[in-house]
């Protein structure tokens, strides 16, 4: 997870509980203002969520595991190929 910045204000949300938060919503197809009390506030999960979708960090979660698995089947871990949307 992306580390504070040291200027600003001080960080008061729990990444951890925004993490599991975009989980939920993406294996129930629940809305971000429907998630349960227990979670972060509305805006912050959709903030969170689409800052680390831009900055590719949803990406290399799922890149790194999927490269170790290769590598532990006795594979070669490379880079799953481009998709078919990205530019050319």
């Amino acid at each position: 997870m992306p580390a504070a910045t040291p200027i600003g204000r001080p960080r008061d949300t729990n990444l951890s509980a925004v993490l599991n938060a975009t989980i939920c919503m993406a294996s129930t197809g629940c809305k971000s203002r429907a998630l349960p009390k227990d979670f972060p506030p509305y805006p912050t999960v959709p903030g969170h969520f689409y800052g680390w979708s831009c900055w590719g960090r949803f990406a290399s979660i799922t890149l790194i595991p999927v490269m170790a698995a290769r590598e532990k089947a006795g594979r070669e871990a490379v880079r799953p190929p481009a998709s078919s949307t990205a530019e050319r």
